[in-house]
């Protein structure tokens, strides 16, 4: 059975490895969620979850070209805003709105901050279409005894290390990281894993680190319970890879506990 057509129960983790997760949607510019006063009523909107009006990062593009340089162009990047906290951020621009937080407790309540924002940008921004959506998972697990790749056997699937025998699985590599792209359907998913050493004085030796990127590039019907659909599928082919990636040991060492 391939991991999209599994289910595996969910598990409350003591020492949570999700550092990151990102929801993002991009959409043809919709020009009044960036102008003054749909900025203003889209701020306001938000403020219940989202109080904080936060810095803009700002954006430079490089055209490229014959004859003279041109200096790249530097302006403003989405609107950002957060909560009490520090741990969520809400980015709404003129064509793409995001949904990031470091303090994942549950898909039940990140989806339901992802539908008021996709409410919001659709009655806000009057948006028809969607040209992107996609979720992004970071898991970083670390242990005390874990120092170099070989310790990780312990804790990591023997799938993602390949012939036990591979020059990778030294304990003198520093930094071994995998990337795979695979497609389903209309869908795409980027896995980035694998071990770093981490600086001499960190908190704990190395990291096995778990970058999950599941998105569509399809452009769809800005329907926001399908949009949701698709994220839940999303959510559910994450949790299946993570926990595929990982051994009853890790669970027991990460303090995992079914619900």
């Amino acid at each position: 059975m391939t991991f999209d057509q599994e289910t595996h129960e969910r598990i409350v983790f003591v020492r949570n490895p999700l550092k990151v997760v990102v929801a993002q949607i991009r959409f043809p510019p919709a020009y009044a969620l960036a102008d003054p006063t749909g900025l203003a009523a889209t701020q306001t909107a938000l403020s219940t979850r989202y109080p904080t009006s936060l810095p803009r990062i700002q954006e430079m593009t490089i055209v490229a070209g014959p004859g003279a340089p041109i200096p790249p162009v530097v302006q403003p990047g989405p609107a950002r805003f957060g909560d009490e906290t520090g741990t969520w951020v809400v980015s709404v621009g003129p064509d793409m709105a995001s949904l990031e937080t470091t303090r994942y407790d549950s898909w039940v309540d990140f989806r339901d901050r992802l539908r008021e924002l996709l409410e919001i940008v659709v009655a806000r921004g009057r948006v028809t279409r969607v040209e992107r959506l996609g979720i992004r998972y970071v898991d970083e697990i670390v242990s005390a005894e874990a120092v170099a790749v070989p310790d990780w056997q312990r804790y990591i699937a023997p799938s993602l290390f390949g012939d036990a025998n591979a020059p990778w699985i030294d304990a003198r590599v520093k930094r071994s990281i995998q990337q795979v792209s695979m497609s389903i359907d209309d869908n795409g998913i980027n896995l980035t894993y694998g071990f770093v050493r981490n600086p001499a004085g960190a908190e704990y030796p190395s990291t096995y680190v778990m970058d999950t990127d599941i998105f569509t590039e399809q452009h769809v019907p800005f329907v926001v319970d399908e949009l949701l659909a698709r994220a839940d599928l999303y959510h559910r082919w994450a949790w299946n890879l993570f926990r595929r990636s990982i051994t009853p040991a890790a669970i027991e060492m990460l303090g995992g506990t079914g619900e």
